[in-house]
């Protein structure tokens, strides 16, 4: 990013850019902008789990689907106004969600067997592979739901669905060595990295259907602290029976080393790892949540799984010292599809921070399709 651009704010960069539509929520007032210059009919932002901006670059990354292709491909977006430019790359086909490099220049995307690492340049290689000794002759159903790399940088971790297997597993970028940290039984995804100890991540059951015989598997407990070395499988959340005491699920590493989760009842919990201690900090019922970097602010969607005319979806903000919350996006239109195709599309905001905090991204069908909206934190 050139110096000039550095001293613009992010607002003022996007109200002035060719790319992008400044839309006002009807009740809150809240900007955000809507990237309406098309190259796929559904153009929506990457899952919440990681930063779609990082370090200093330009550049935005986020997913378009051509129905009735039901799959997705990732772009790119420069959010300099002076130079506008999406940059697509058909051969980047995603099954999983990325990771975006720290200089946010590049992303590892998922693909099958594979993730590739892609620079915006249009340059890129194949990072890794999923062993055959991994696979022993069985297929793959998914590499993993989301591309996660420890705060050292040196491992990535995957949740494999293999036969009827899903495998905890490290990739050392280092030395290349895959290593089995544990075989589940039962459906185990979302697997992400701790912000400050390299060898911690998380990983949350699932519910699905077994692939062979169709029973279903219910989720029991949601969310475990695993480590690399194979020593820690440990509840986060021991006293809660999902769908019995409580309706835990998607979840998020804080700043300072703790864990959010939302409850689809009644809002935004945090963890404290040793003691095992949560506190409601946010009562507002919620599907997928994020903190900000400095854990400043929280971004949830609500409805978002009863979307309809009657419970319409929303998106909002607080923040944490004041109490004060924010409508950014409220009584979101349903999406331009049925039922049916929903797990394809998946629709869901999926609101989160930029990696210096400044942006707050998320999906929107405000404009009666599914767009990429970006609203600037400091005009709040």
């Amino acid at each position: 990013m050139t110096s000039a651009l550095m001293t613009e704010t992010l607002a003022s960069r996007l109200a002035r850019h060719p790319f992008f539509t400044p839309h006002a929520d009807p009740e809150s007032g809240v900007i955000s902008y809507i990237l309406t210059e098309r190259v796929a009919p559904f153009q929506t932002g990457l899952y919440f789990m990681n930063p779609s901006m990082r370090g200093n670059s330009e550049w935005q990354w986020f997913r378009v689907a051509n129905p009735p292709d039901k799959q997705w491909r990732i772009c790119a977006v420069r959010l300099d106004p002076d130079h506008p430019e999406i940059r697509q790359f058909p051969n980047l086909r995603m099954t999983g969600n990325p990771w975006i490099a720290p200089d946010g220049e590049s992303i590892y995307v998922p693909q099958d067997n594979l993730v590739i690492r892609m620079h915006v340049d249009g340059e890129w290689a194949e990072e890794l592979r999923i062993s055959p000794d991994l696979l022993d002759k069985r297929h793959l159903f998914l590499l993993c739901t989301n591309m996660s790399a420890s705060c050292d940088g040196r491992y990535f971790v995957f949740d494999s669905h293999v036969g009827d297997e899903f495998i905890s597993w490290i990739h050392d970028r280092e030395t290349g060595e895959q290593r089995v940290i544990h075989r589940f039984v039962r459906k185990m995804h979302h697997s992400t990295f701790s912000l400050h100890d390299p060898e911690l991540y998380f990983l949350h059951q699932g519910p699905g259907n077994d692939v062979y015989t169709g029973t279903r598997i219910n989720i029991e407990t949601r969310t475990w602290l695993m480590d690399i070395h194979g020593q820690r499988l440990d509840p986060l959340t021991p006293d809660l029976w999902f769908g019995h005491n409580a309706q835990n699920c998607h979840e998020w590493w804080t700043p300072d080393g703790k864990v959010q989760f939302c409850e689809y009842g009644s809002g935004i919990w945090e963890v404290e790892l040793d003691s095992k201690h949560r506190e409601l900090i946010w009562p507002r019922p919620s599907i997928h949540g994020q903190c900000s970097p400095d854990g400043t602010w929280l971004s949830c969607d609500e409805n978002t799984y009863a979307w309809s005319e009657k419970k319409p979806c929303s998106v909002w903000a607080l923040h944490r010292e004041s109490g004060r919350e924010v409508l950014i996006a409220g009584k979101l239109p349903e999406p331009p599809f049925g039922r049916t195709d929903w797990r394809a599309w998946h629709p869901d905001p999926h609101s989160h921070f930029s990696e210096d905090g400044q942006a707050l991204t998320y999906t929107t069908s405000v404009l009666g399709n599914m767009n990429l909206a970006i609203s600037p934190v400091d005009t709040w």
